[in-house]
């Protein structure tokens, strides 16, 4: 089998690298017309198997943007779920709420009846009685 070795970075500037390239380049167009019957199949079969395995790539590309678009909807539509269900849950019961509490707090009748005296007056919200 014959072969050629060139030095695609040899340094014009220097006589021996020059003329060695030179001569490599003249081997190789004498290479390139000996040898018509270069056999190309190997490459046709290369390039088949490249085109089918960019259509693959292709088509698996398309399939993770589908199924990322999917997974974005779902999230999108959990997180809206999520936020209505806190929503329900963050509603005030029955009982003693922060609002009550600032309500009754600067209300006249807690400074009146329950000054300094908290204790009764959980006991009396909690109870059920009214402020």
């Amino acid at each position: 089998m014959e072969y050629l070795y060139m030095d695609a970075l040899f340094d014009e500037d220097n006589d021996e690298e020059k003329e060695a390239i030179e001569k490599c380049k003249e081997k190789l167009w004498r290479m390139m017309n000996e040898n018509q019957g270069f056999n190309t199949n190997h490459v046709e079969d290369v390039m088949t198997e490249y085109a089918s395995l960019k259509d693959e790539i292709k088509k698996r590309d398309e399939e993770m943007t589908r199924t990322s678009t999917l997974i974005r909807h779902f999230e999108q539509n959990e997180s809206i779920r999520i936020q209505r269900e806190n929503e329900v849950t963050r509603t005030p019961v029955d009982g003693l709420t922060f609002m009550k509490f600032r309500e009754t707090a600067i209300s006249e009748t807690y400074t009146s009846n329950y000054v300094g005296n908290y204790r009764d007056w959980i006991e009396h919200i909690s109870n059920g009685n009214k402020i």
